[in-house]
């Protein structure tokens, strides 16, 4: 017998341990009508949406929200925006221009996947602001949108 043992038999408490305490049942919260509280969408969902509008921007929004679900797995945008964006990516594949296009697979674009980033091809300039938008490192003001 140990001293916890002995202890708990002096107390009235042989054989009860914490485990073996009932729990009361988890309730589900409430939705919130606190703008602080409630439940937020991904944090660059405005921006990517803006950026399919426009046509403008697709590679590096590509390139960050991919590496951010595939290596750090977080997600900055809704799976059905991250659709979006893949399609309008593709359809518009002939016009884009930008440095990183090359890193893009245009397979990918059409299984809306990324994986192939996580294997050192993004670009570190993506792979900084994935970080940053993930972890909310970027500027308040720029989240705020």
């Amino acid at each position: 017998m140990t001293e916890l043992d002995d202890f708990e038999a002096e107390r009235g408490l042989a054989g009860r341990r914490a485990d073996a305490v009932p729990r009361p049942a988890r309730r589900e919260a409430a939705p919130s009508s606190n703008p602080r509280t409630a439940p937020r969408p991904p944090p660059c969902e405005a921006l990517v949406r803006d950026a399919i509008a426009l046509e403008e921007c697709l590679v590096p929004w590509y390139l960050i929200c991919g590496y951010a679900y595939e290596a750090l797995d977080e997600q900055l945008v809704s799976d059905a925006l991250f659709d979006r964006l893949c399609r309008a990516l593709d359809d518009t594949w002939d016009q884009v221009e930008h440095r990183h296009k090359h890193l893009v697979d245009r397979a990918s674009l059409s299984a809306s996947t990324c994986g192939y980033l996580t294997d050192g091809r993004a670009p570190s300039i993506a792979v900084s602001a994935a970080t940053r938008w993930a972890y909310g490192l970027w500027p308040k003001a720029a989240m705020a949108k």
